[in-house]
């Protein structure tokens, strides 16, 4: 019961109530430029990182 009630506590702070509508995320979309920058600074970052390894 203890559990019960401090859920729903937890909830009522966190802006849950009964009757307000649902809330949604959004998408955050990522173009494919995105990713070719992150790809090529792994691949810089690599080259940095071994480059002083025998």
């Amino acid at each position: 019961m203890k559990w019960s009630e401090n859920l729903a506590e937890a909830m009522t702070s966190h802006g849950f109530a009964e009757n307000k509508p649902r809330t949604h995320y959004s998408v955050i979309k990522i173009s494919w430029w995105n990713y070719l920058v992150a790809v090529i600074a792994l691949a810089i970052f690599q080259m940095f990182l071994f480059a002083g390894l025998p």
